[in-house]
């Protein structure tokens, strides 16, 4: 069996982005959902620029 690396944080966190994108697109009908989904995403944004900083240093 061959051994391969995973990044699990990367994996993880490009996942949770893409579904933020998505549900992004799908609230741009109803503007309170799209505000809490923007605030959200920043929030997550921040969220992993701090965990990356801390990881690498």
């Amino acid at each position: 069996m061959a051994k391969s690396t995973i990044n699990l944080d990367k994996y993880l966190s490009d996942g949770i982005e893409a579904l933020v994108k998505d549900a992004v697109r799908v609230t741009l009908k109803e503007p309170k959902e799209s505000i809490f989904m923007m605030s959200f995403m920043n929030a997550l944004t921040k969220t992993l620029r701090m965990t990356v900083t801390e990881v690498s240093g």
